[in-house]
């Protein structure tokens, strides 16, 4: 079993602990490219690898997820998370998740970090992966956009709305189905990279939106499991 960090949103952690969440998809790096001479079929070139290129049509080939970033199914993912530390305390923590308002979590001595540099030791969340494929962004159905956190918000109008953030296109107005909420959640994430100079060629040919542009994303099934041994 291997054990490999994960980073999450505080809004993406909130699900974690709601048991709301328990999918995730992360934009494949590098991209997958089309076959000049067989259109559609795609191939993906390992990271490292001493291979040049592999055929990732297929979402079951073993020998092509085998080389996935992230772990195999069995494989445990330690959470990174924004928390707060304390400059004399340094093995005590607390977390932004479990403070409905972290901004007046201002204590002398205690200082937010992001989750980009959470150490091992002050890891709370761990993930065992149950499952994981690969598939284009915009083929995700209704039943995975809940498992990603999308949740019903149980008014009279039937709709869905996006739960970790005012929609911000659309004023609050509710999502018909939770596949257009994730869109907008997804949006709100990823249409950032924009400004990193590493993902800013994917955006040549389809403006600034991330869900337009249709990546290829690894798709993660998850269980909460407990600390491992040895961790």
């Amino acid at each position: 079993m291997k054990i490999r960090p994960i980073l999450y949103s505080t809004e993406m952690v909130l699900g974690i602990l709601e048991e709301r969440k328990n999918m995730t998809r992360r934009v494949m790096k590098p991209q997958p490219w089309e076959c000049p001479e067989e259109p559609g079929e795609y191939w993906w070139d390992i990271p490292n690898s001493e291979f040049e290129a592999i055929y990732c049509n297929d979402p079951d080939n073993s020998a092509f997820l085998k080389h996935n970033p992230f772990g195999n199914v069995g494989d445990v993912l330690w959470v990174r998370e924004t928390f707060f530390k304390h400059d004399k305390n340094p093995g005590i923590f607390h977390y932004v998740a479990d403070y409905e308002n972290p901004e007046a979590f201002d204590v002398t001595g205690w200082k937010k970090v992001s989750g980009r540099y959470m150490p091992k030791e002050a890891a709370r969340l761990f993930l065992k992966i149950t499952d994981i494929r690969v598939q284009r962004l915009q083929n995700i159905t209704e039943e995975d956009s809940i498992r990603e956190g999308v949740y019903y918000y149980g008014d009279e109008t039937g709709d869905y709305y996006d739960y970790m953030y005012d929609n911000c296109d659309l004023d609050d107005i509710g999502m018909a189905t939770a596949r257009e909420s994730f869109k907008t959640l997804w949006q709100s994430i990823n249409n950032k990279l924009r400004r990193n100079p590493s993902c800013r060629k994917f955006y040549e040919t389809v403006g600034e939106d991330s869900w337009e542009l249709n990546p290829w994303v690894w798709v993660i099934s998850f269980d909460r499991c407990e600390k491992p041994e040895g961790f």
